[in-house]
C-alpha cells in the first residue's frame, strides 16, 4: 500500500534547491568590485567567472585528491591554468575556496536529484533518489571523497559542512522515508539508511582506483553503474521494478495449492 504524496514542502525543496544555499564565507569572498553597478564590462566579467569556475572545478580535484591540508593554492592554480595570485584575488583564502569548491559539488548535486521532485508518488520519489545518489556517485566522486575526509575528525570545516549541507539534505532523505509505506522499505529509519545507503552508493567510486584493479574494468562503466544502482534498490526496496516497470509482488510465505 501507498501512502501520502510526495508533500509539497518536500518537491519545493528539491526542485527549486532550497536547501542548498552560499555561506557567508563564499558569498563574500570576491574582492569588492571598483566599478558603479552596470558599468563593469561585460567581458571582464564573462572572463572573470570563467576564471572563478576553473579554479573551483581544479579546487575541488585538489582537495578531494589530496585533503584540505595536502591541497596547495599552486597546484590548484597550476591545474586552473592561472597565476597563483589569482586564486587569492578571487577567494581571499584556502578555506573559503574549499568552501566554494564544496558549495558547487552540493548544486550540482541539487541539480541532479531535480526528477526526485516531479514524482508524486513517494516510493517512486526513493526509487528516483537512490538511483540518482548512484549516478551523481559515480559522475562526482569527489564530494563523498571530501566528505568522508572531513567526516573522520571533529572541525570548523566539519561544522560548516554539516550545518551548511549534509544535515538538510539528511532531513530531506528522513521526510522523503518517513512517507513511504512501511511494508515497502527494508527500514524506516534514517539513522540507519542513511549513511547505509549512501556509503554503499558512493564507496565504489570514492575507491575507483582499487575497484579497476579488483575488477579489471573503471568503476564508472555505464553498464556497471546500472546494475549498481539497481542493485541498491534492492537494498532497500522490498518491491523493485520488474522488467515491464511495474511493481513485483512480494512473496506472501504461503505455498499454492
Amino acid at each position: 500500500m501507498l501512502r501520502t504524496p510526495v508533500p509539497d514542502r518536500l518537491r519545493f525543496l528539491i526542485g527549486r534547491s532550497i536547501i542548498n544555499h552560499v555561506s557567508p564565507a563564499t558569498s563574500t569572498s570576491r574582492r569588492p568590485d571598483r566599478h558603479a553597478p552596470g558599468t563593469r564590462p561585460v567581458r571582464r566579467q564573462a572572463r572573470s567567472g570563467d576564471t572563478r569556475d576553473r579554479i573551483v572545478a581544479a579546487a575541488l580535484v585538489e582537495f578531494a585528491d589530496h585533503g584540505f591540508d595536502g591541497a596547495g593554492t599552486r597546484a590548484i592554480a597550476e591545474r586552473a591554468g592561472v597565476a597563483q595570485p589569482l586564486v587569492h584575488y578571487h577567494f581571499g583564502s584556502k578555506d573559503d575556496l574549499w568552501r566554494a569548491a564544496v558549495d558547487r559539488c552540493f548544486e550540482d548535486l541539487d541539480r541532479h536529484l531535480e526528477p526526485v521532485a516531479l514524482e508524486s508518488v513517494p516510493l517512486e520519489a526513493l526509487r528516483t533518489m537512490l538511483r540518482c545518489f548512484v549516478t551523481f556517485a559515480a559522475a562526482t566522486p569527489q564530494l563523498n571523497r571530501i566528505v568522508a575526509q572531513e567526516g573522520s575528525a571533529e572541525s570548523e570545516r566539519l561544522d560548516w559542512l554539516v550545518g551548511t549541507h549534509t544535515a538538510p539534505r539528511y532531513r530531506l532523505f528522513a521526510e522523503l522515508l518517513a512517507s513511504v509505506d512501511p511494508d515497502d522499505v527494508v527500514t524506516t529509519d534514517p539513522a540507519v539508511a542513511f549513511h547505509t545507503v549512501v556509503g554503499a552508493a558512493s564507496l565504489r567510486y570514492v575507491a575507483s582506483a582499487e575497484a579497476l584493479r579488483l575488477t579489471g574494468s573503471p568503476a564508472d562503466d555505464p553498464a556497471a553503474v546500472r546494475a549498481h544502482a539497481d542493485l541498491i534498490e534492492r537494498m532497500v526496496l522490498r518491491a523493485p521494478l520488474d522488467s515491464t516497470n511495474r511493481r513485483t509482488n512480494r512473496p506472501t510465505g504461503r505455498s499454492s495449492t
